[in-house]
């Protein structure tokens, strides 16, 4: 049966004149509709309608203080009151939607105030970290690896490059290791070759290196002179150079080079006629074989002598991986 539809008449029912035989009509009509309304209502509805007030109406519908949706729901908008305009929308205890002040969006920028995480929490082990409310900090392992403010870019660790940087030339850099002598180093009365204490850098299986070096030797240098190697790991194929000059002026005329390309033999083994100071130009190629190992800067003197052979503080090492 269907919902009844249309008003009851109640022409000849709306007046004391009415006369009611005439009445009957509408009355009929009347319960008619009625009976039609009482045979469509469910049980569901009669038990919704019987409910003494809103309590009971909302536990007939099974709507608690949280409505629990168990099935999707498609709208073109929603309104949460409890919301604020301009904030990022996350989940807090209990799946509540939440927003907070320290963290906004306005259609173009997300911006974070206090301790904000991207990823992890407020004060994450792994992740992006605004601790102060203006740096963006980038953290791992608990540790603040990089801090970017209006004015600077702060790594604190060394920057390891797994793969190659490629600059607008289309020029593979795998990376570039510059190292310095931060004290004079000496050696006398000995012509055996040793690790200098600075100039060395690593060198995996595989790898091709371009060394360049610039190193400064006194304070006697005719005295004992001086010899200078490269040591490189066992497999390697390399070419070693060096330029001597001194201070005097017969020395800087005709010059002192040296070449090889065998680890730890002698590229320069020279006792200068005169002169108290050297400057040295090494140039290294390394093209490494299955060992990774080292490449070291060796050196001694070329005649053993009490006056020691010193390279100087500010000797320095620049190595580029080229393949």
């Amino acid at each position: 049966m269907t919902w009844p539809t249309g008003a009851v008449d109640t022409t000849k029912v709306d007046a004391t004149t009415d006369d009611p035989e005439l009445g009957v009509v509408d009355i009929k009509s009347a319960f008619d509709k009625l009976n039609q309304i009482i045979a469509h209502v469910s049980s569901y509805a009669q038990g919704l309608l019987d409910d003494a007030d809103a309590a009971a109406m909302r536990s007939t519908l099974g709507i608690n203080a949280t409505i629990t949706l168990t099935t999707s729901v498609v709208t073109p908008s929603a309104t949460v009151s409890g919301l604020t305009t301009g904030r990022v929308i996350y989940t807090s205890t209990g799946g509540l939607l939440k927003s907070s002040a320290n963290f906004t969006f306005d259609d173009s920028s997300t911006m974070g105030a206090g301790a904000v995480s991207v990823f992890g929490t407020s004060t994450p082990t792994t992740g992006i970290n605004s601790p102060s409310g203006t740096d963006l900090g980038l953290i791992a392992a608990g540790a603040v690896l990089a801090t970017l403010s209006t004015s600077s870019l702060a790594i604190t660790p060394a920057v390891v490059m797994a793969n190659s940087l490629v600059w607008g030339s289309g020029i593979a850099n795998f990376g570039t290791i510059t190292k310095r002598k931060t004290a004079d180093e000496s050696v006398s009365s000995s012509t055996t070759l040793q690790d200098d204490d600075h100039l060395t850098f690593p060198i995996a299986a595989n790898e091709e290196w371009r060394a360049t070096y610039e190193l400064s030797f006194g304070a006697t240098i005719s005295a004992g002179g001086i010899k200078l190697a490269f040591t490189t790991p066992s497999g390697a194929t390399q070419e070693l150079m060096a330029i001597l000059g001194t201070n005097n002026s017969g020395d800087i005329a005709n010059g002192f080079a040296g070449r090889n390309n065998t680890s730890g033999s002698l590229v320069l083994n020279i006792v200068p006629s005169a002169g108290t100071d050297a400057i040295v130009h090494a140039s290294v190629w390394v093209l490494n074989g299955a060992t990774p190992g080292n490449v070291t800067l060796q050196f001694a003197q070329a005649s053993s002598s009490a006056t020691a052979t010193t390279s100087r503080k500010g000797g320095s090492m620049e190595a580029t991986r080229i393949a």
